[in-house]
């Protein structure tokens, strides 16, 4: 078993961390820019290589209501519903359709994010999402319209009266837009263009920067976490957060991937180029018949953070919950393992995705956890114990 001393190395690091808000380095502080969770909505966010996009659904849309029954049943003439915003602070495709983010304005310190519209509507062969510029208000029809995608289309297990989206991550550059409502599931492909332009920004000769003794390091800190990690969030405009935090750039040409295939039953995964994926949030958790509390490696009242470890059993897989929120990719100690569930286990057609880890919610106290690497696939649902 780890030193005493370790143990407390570990707390004091993964407190530090707690400290830092789940929102992203690129997450404005004006609401006005950022597009933030309205009254009644919530909103999921991604960070990868330092990128930022975010959907905010719009809130309170009910699956039951008259108005939207003939878009839910594909019938003709059912028109467009818009279901939410989308952000984005660099330039990025939602499917076929490009939004060309320039260099963001600085709203503060902080970087606003560019803000389009979504509309969903149907055609006979499918639903589809049209991207438009953003509108204030209550309006009917879509503006200047970029493009339109046809999404892909599920029957979900279970029914979200209430509008549901999010971001999963899927590699390094992007993943699948979430939208659940009713007993749908649609999905598309969301792909950041280029990588972010990490250039220094221009100096006038002879002045520095001015920064005053009694400086906030939040956002230092914030960006040094986010250098060698990736992160998904969700913001419930009751205070509700979560967010997974992943170490970037595990690729499948790297060794840690090929490990994969070798790990024995009842052995955990273990990685050596990164730390293990961290989880928190500040409300319990219920995972099936396990409820992870806050407060477990900090003060009474403080956030959850966990260390999730993926496990192979004789006949499937499992994800482990550990007290150690931040130990080293190698470093799984089994005496501070809290909980484990049974995970989904599937393959995508997609071999090329590099780790990505992720939580958005499917309903309005429920959501899904989800593990992608390579052509490998794994979930698990959870629901909000308040």
């Amino acid at each position: 078993m780890r030193s005493q001393t370790h143990h407390r190395h570990t707390i004091i690091l993964s407190l530090a961390l707690l400290s830092l808000p789940l929102g992203t380095a690129a997450q404005p502080s004006s609401s006005a820019a950022s597009g933030s969770v309205p009254a009644g909505g919530m909103r999921s966010e991604v960070t990868l290589d330092l990128r930022t996009a975010a959907v905010v659904p719009t809130p309170a849309l009910q699956a039951d209501a008259p108005a939207h029954r003939a878009l839910l049943t594909m019938t003709a003439g059912a028109g467009v519903v818009r279901v939410g915003q989308f952000h984005a602070d660099a330039s990025i495709h939602i499917d076929t359709v490009e939004i060309a983010v320039d260099e963001p304005e600085m709203v503060g310190d902080e970087a606003s994010l560019a803000t389009h519209d979504l509309w969903l509507g149907s055609t006979t062969d499918g639903w589809t999402l049209q991207v438009a510029s953003a509108q204030a208000g209550a309006v009917t029809q879509p503006s200047d319209v970029l493009g339109t995608v046809l999404l892909a289309h599920t029957t979900a297990a279970t029914s979200a009266a209430t509008l549901a989206a999010g971001i999963v991550p899927a590699g390094a550059d992007g993943g699948r837009l979430v939208l659940r409502w009713g007993s749908h599931e649609w999905t598309t492909d969301v792909r950041f263009s280029a990588p972010r332009d990490l250039a220094p920004r221009p100096r006038e000769s002879g002045k520095g920067n001015d920064r005053p003794f009694e400086f906030d390091s939040t956002d230092d800190q914030r960006s040094s976490r986010l250098a060698t990690r990736d992160m998904a969030t969700v913001t419930l405009p009751d205070g509700v957060r979560l967010g997974v935090v992943y170490p970037k750039g595990l690729a499948v040409e790297d060794r840690d991937f090929a490990h994969l295939v070798s790990v024995a039953p009842d052995a955990v995964v273990r990685v050596g180029a990164g730390a293990v994926i961290r989880l928190d949030h500040n409300v319990p958790l219920r995972f099936g018949a396990v409820t992870l509390g806050t407060g477990n490696v900090g003060l009474t009242g403080s956030p959850g953070a966990y260390g999730l470890w993926l496990k192979r059993t004789a006949t499937g897989w499992r994800l482990v919950f550990n007290d150690e929120p931040d130990a080293w990719g190698t470093q799984h100690d089994p005496a501070f393992d809290t909980a484990e569930v049974d995970l989904v286990y599937t393959q995508a057609d997609d071999s090329s995705r590099a780790l990505s880890a992720s939580v958005v919610m499917t309903a309005t106290d429920q959501g899904r956890f989800t593990l992608v690497w390579g052509p490998h696939e794994w979930t698990t649902g959870f629901a909000l114990a308040r």
